[in-house]
């Protein structure tokens, strides 16, 4: 019986009963003077000792409600989290508790939190394990565990024939940077190349973008980086047909534009069949309870993606985004031939971006990739060993494949990126000897790659003194050593990303590069001759050397990155072992 029902029970022995105070108290297990003030009207019946309550009844109903609903999803409530909750709770409604005179105002403390799991005890206070960001730690007892519990949450829910309503949510930064345009010097030099400066500052757009299990979609959402909403919107965003945006300071998805996507851009788009399964990572942004409100009113189910995991669980990682970026690439491109005094600025990215939208949220790539995750249809076997180990294969519908050729005493690996090739002979006119290794560094300031890298000359130390007098530019008669530890071309865009990401993670230890042909023009499948620096190219493998340690992650990101190049089919990785 509930401490309410016991005090009404005793008042109305007093008050109507007529029995005494003390024989009421002792039948129904009170103290006399707790009685006395319910009977005397100075207490309410149903109130307890001590302070006024922060949260009512119901209140607290719904948070533990918000705390199990989550837990079960793989999302847990932080002790921060709950009280930022509570804290914000009283906010809104301008209450007067006896948090007020804490710092900051209306903040809970340990107290608050011990006597609220003492009034709940179906929740209870877990350790936090630390995310570990290192995709090598994840194995085959978490995933399996994972694909087990969304199975079931998937069948509970009866969804297991309803791709139409699992749908995975992804957020995708773009900067947009100042244009250097072109600069003048000398021609036909053995210099280093030229550059000009150009303004630190990027600006990040984020893309917030949704597609579901049946490879199906809604118009892009975009996060404009700015401090206030302007008055007039940008109409460009409308480009394409429901497309809308919302602005932070950072132009990153934080908790309000999360549930400004959500309450104006999501639920109003996709189709009414309820419930439905939002596919989330581990964002912050997606664990607000206000949040959780809102979705639960209109029957969305959130669910996280495995922690560590959404590089290869992420239905977009696998085929939309690549087919994204890549086309992104080749939008800014032919806008900066087509306006060669123009910049992509906020209030033209949409148009931009609408080309490259358009060739990506295609029905095959978004179906393609919940069907190589193994998230529809639900397919554990899709994460293989492969995936998880040291020998990782390329699931993909093109021919790129690893050979891998491994010594278990043996601590170094080195990925090899077969049949690739040099560009910009045309500029650097220089043609490396048979056997010489090139030096891959990254390139600063280039205005068109982020993660552009340059291929360099050893210093003359390191070139073996037979190899100084060799020449290496036939028309202005210049050898080796009067060029050594100099630039003398670029990787391959796209492909350069998965390698500049190794040498940015500390993950490679040595990058080079071999050629293995003569220059020549550009030739299929790479790009056309008047492309930026395809006009004359040179054959060539590039080797990434890595411990075993780093060795998935680097397979992983330089797979990524190949998967992502039209020239796909041409390329193979080959995995070996030094000791």
């Amino acid at each position: 019986m509930e401490r309410q029902q016991i005090f009404a029970g005793a008042v109305k022995d007093i008050v109507e009963n007529k029995m005494s105070l003390r024989k009421a108290a002792a039948k129904w297990g009170v103290k006399r003077s707790t009685l006395s003030d319910r009977v005397t009207g100075k207490v309410d019946i149903g109130r307890r000792n001590g302070p006024p309550p922060v949260l009512t009844a119901a209140e607290e109903k719904k948070l533990i409600h918000w705390i199990k609903s989550m837990g079960r999803r793989g999302i847990g409530i932080t002790k921060s989290e709950l009280f930022k909750t509570v804290k914000a709770i009283l906010d809104r409604d301008k209450r007067d508790t006896i948090l007020k005179n804490n710092s900051p105002r209306n903040l809970p403390g340990n107290g608050w939190y011990k006597a609220f799991l003492n009034r709940n005890p179906s929740v209870k206070l877990g350790d936090v394990k630390k995310p570990d960001h290192k995709h090598t730690k994840l194995n085959q007892k978490k995933v399996d565990e994972w694909f087990r519990n969304y199975e079931m949450f998937i069948s509970d829910h009866c969804l297991l024939d309803k791709p139409v309503q699992i749908w995975n949510c992804g957020a995708f930064g773009f900067y947009v940077q100042n244009k250097t345009g072109e600069v003048c010097g000398p021609s036909r030099t053995a210099t280093d190349p030229l550059h000009q400066p150009t303004t630190k500052g990027k600006t990040r757009i984020t893309v917030l973008a949704c597609v579901n299990a049946a490879g199906g979609s809604i118009p892009p959402f975009y996060v404009f980086p700015r401090k206030k909403t302007p008055r007039a919107r940008n109409q460009s965003v409308r480009e394409v047909d429901g497309a809308s945006c919302c602005f932070t300071e950072t132009g990153r998805v934080e908790t309000e534009a999360f549930q400004s996507w959500l309450a104006d851009h999501f639920i109003p788009q996709i189709p009414e069949a309820r419930p439905v399964v939002l596919l989330l990572n581990s964002n912050i942004a997606h664990k607000d309870f206000e949040l959780f409100k809102l979705a639960e009113e209109h029957s969305i189910l959130l669910y996280r993606l495995l922690p560590n995991g959404s590089h290869f669980l992420q239905p977009f990682d696998d085929s939309f985004y690549g087919s994204l970026k890549a086309a992104w690439s080749s939008a800014v491109r032919e806008f900066e031939v087509e306006n060669p005094s123009k910049e992509i600025t906020q209030s033209n990215f949409a148009k931009v971006f609408k080309s490259a939208w358009q060739q990506s949220a295609t029905t095959e790539n978004i179906f393609a990739g919940f069907v190589r995750s193994g998230i529809y249809p639900i397919d554990r076997h899709q994460i293989t060993r492969a995936t998880l180990c040291q020998s990782v294969t390329l699931k993909d519908s093109r021919a790129t494949r690893v050979i891998v050729d491994r010594s278990e005493k043996e601590q170094k690996a080195v990925i090899t990126v077969r049949n690739a090739i040099i560009k910009g002979y045309d500029v650097f006119q220089v043609k490396p000897p048979a056997g010489l290794k090139l030096l891959v560094k990254k390139e600063y300031g280039n205005p068109y790659d982020d993660h552009a890298l340059l291929l360099w000359l050893p210093k003359l130390v390191d070139i073996e003194e037979s190899k100084h007098n060799i020449v290496i530019d036939d028309m202005r008669e210049i050898v080796l050593k009067q060029v050594a530890d100099l630039p003398m071309g670029n990787v391959p865009f796209v492909l350069s990303e998965g390698i500049y990401r190794c040498i940015e993670l500390n993950l490679a230890s040595e990058v080079t590069c071999l050629a293995t042909g003569s220059p020549r023009d550009s030739f299929p499948p790479w790009p056309a001759e008047d492309e930026r620096g395809c006009k004359s190219v040179i054959p060539a493998d590039y080797s990434v050397t890595v411990s075993n340690q780093h060795l998935s992650a680097a397979v992983k990101l330089v797979l990524d990155a190949i998967g992502k190049m039209t020239e796909n089919s041409v390329l193979k990785v080959e995995v070996t072992w030094q000791s």
